[in-house]
């Protein structure tokens, strides 16, 4: 008997696009006061018109659980524009939308202090299973970080996996608990499972 292949997928995921500030700076001189990324508004208002959902504009902290874009300063760049929760393929159109968006807008730029985050809800997923897709993401590695230019790959904040020591082990098993774990010790790898 055959297996039926079925690619629809509703799991739940969410992005962080970080762009630069308009005027170029990591953070505004009185980001300590609140003081928002030059552009912040002009990119939450473009953020609005182009998905035609809810945009909210507040100071840096962690957010969970969007039930809508965020757009926040980011140290590293500028600002990032967060997604609300998203599923399925209608999802990723809302994501390539904006990101089209957000590209041929000639006023906002990214660099290479700039990335694209990208999580996934697994919370569904038993340790085994959860531990088998960081396997599969290891053995590809090489394969998704030659898609990416090359500041994506030399850099402090999306470190191979592969060429790391972690996974030295004697005879080349280890636990599912234990490979999970060791990649939730630091969020700078290519994937990780530091807020699992």
């Amino acid at each position: 008997m055959s297996k039926i292949l079925e690619f629809d997928n509703y799991r739940r995921f969410g992005v962080e696009i970080e762009i630069n500030a308009f005027d170029g700076l990591n953070r505004p001189i009185g980001y300590l006061d609140g003081e928002l990324p030059a552009g912040i508004h002009y990119v939450a208002n473009l953020v609005q018109k182009t998905t035609g959902s809810k945009v909210i504009v507040h100071k840096w902290g962690n957010d969970h659980h969007n039930d809508s874009w965020i757009v926040k300063p980011d140290a590293s760049c500028g600002m990032e524009v967060c997604s609300s929760v998203m599923k399925g393929w209608l999802g990723i159109k809302e994501i390539c939308k904006t990101i089209d968006a957000l590209n041929d807008e000639p006023k906002i730029t990214a660099d290479n202090r700039c990335s694209f985050h990208v999580h996934v809800d697994v919370s569904d997923l038993s340790e085994r299973q959860l531990a088998t897709i960081l396997t599969w993401w290891i053995k590809c590695e090489a394969v998704f970080m030659d898609s990416v230019p090359t500041s994506r790959k030399k850099n402090q904040y999306c470190q191979f996996i592969g060429l790391t020591d972690m996974l030295n082990v004697q005879h080349g098993l280890m636990s599912s608990s234990t490979l999970i774990e060791k990649l939730g010790k630091c969020k700078y790898y290519s994937i990780n499972t530091y807020h699992y």
